[in-house]
């Protein structure tokens, strides 16, 4: 398939050993911490295919401490004793290593090496490098987990609901998938928003070829959308049952233009983006929780 091979390429292109350093980025870090609190204390009582606005709008900065492992109102779900992890589009560990103090294991999956090597290097826990739609894990073989995570991969995947039917396979009866992605019908979650985030925007952000070198970086989360009900059939078809979605997640970080460009893997002003008294730009990501059960049988 071209496409699966272009997406392929342009991210394993961009998530080398060079973009390493951009995962210790303080507002990367945070808006891991956000995503990760937002699993952790996710309410496994919503009735079936329920949607929650949360009207969550957290200024990261000001209400989350990076360096602290607490997260308050975790659900009882996480036990640090037993439960067992999946982090599918793991990079480099950031969500891993707001997980541990919670989990009693996790195991990372990504498409590039790089970043596996750098998620064992930092989290401590061992990972495996392959296109999941496509190539078996040896490692875990017949191994199943309490919980697969996934935060913001979806976007980079062409066929989403493929690699859905594919995680399940790595879920225990009762297991949880939970699945994070910028919610396409939120102002900051949308296509146009997502191309600035992800390199257009400053300067140069009418140029064609540029646009289009962007685009082969994302899959059909972002070309297509990835709202609330999208999320819902997508882990219905895939069988999972008990779903239910927290919309709404927006969370807003400001990282100086040399973090920006640190964080995108790109250069340029950003001049798109509003700025601080500091000259720090003003960066959003409107994003959705949407989580299943693997039926019991």
């Amino acid at each position: 398939m071209t496409g699966r091979s272009n997406i392929e390429d342009a991210n394993r292109k961009l998530y080398n050993k060079d973009r390493v350093e951009s995962f210790n980025v303080k507002a990367n870090r945070l808006v891991a911490k956000f995503m990760t609190s937002c699993v952790l204390q996710y309410d496994h009582s919503k009735s079936s295919k329920q949607v929650v606005d949360r009207q969550l709008f957290v200024d990261a900065e000001k209400e989350l401490d990076v360096d602290s492992p607490e997260v308050a109102n975790v659900s009882s779900f996480w036990d640090p004793k037993s439960t067992t992890v999946l982090d599918f589009g793991c990079g480099a560990g950031n969500i891993s290593l707001v997980l541990k103090p919670y989990i009693h294991k996790a195991f990372g999956v990504d498409i590039s090496e790089d970043m596996i090597d750098a998620y064992s290097q930092r989290t401590g826990f061992d990972g495996y490098a392959c296109n999941i739609a496509e190539d078996p894990i040896p490692p875990l073989e017949g191994v199943q987990f309490d919980a697969v995570v996934t935060t913001l991969a979806f976007h980079h995947v062409e066929d989403y609901q493929l690699v859905t039917h594919k995680l399940v396979k790595y879920l225990k009866p009762g297991g949880r998938l939970f699945v994070v992605d910028f919610d396409s019908t939120n102002k900051y979650g949308s296509l146009e928003h997502c191309l600035l985030i992800h390199g257009l925007g400053h300067s140069d952000h009418d140029d064609k070829n540029r646009r289009k070198e962007v685009l082969d970086q994302l899959g059909t989360a972002h070309t297509h959308g990835f709202g609330p009900e999208i999320a819902i059939r997508t882990l219905e078809n895939a069988g999972f049952t008990n779903i239910g979605v927290d919309s709404h997640l927006d969370v807003r970080v400001w990282p100086t233009v040399e973090e920006f460009q640190t964080m995108s893997g790109q250069t340029g002003d950003f001049a798109r983006f509003p700025r601080d008294a500091a000259g720090r730009c003003e960066l959003s990501h409107g994003l959705l929780l949407v989580a299943g059960q693997k039926p019991l049988s």
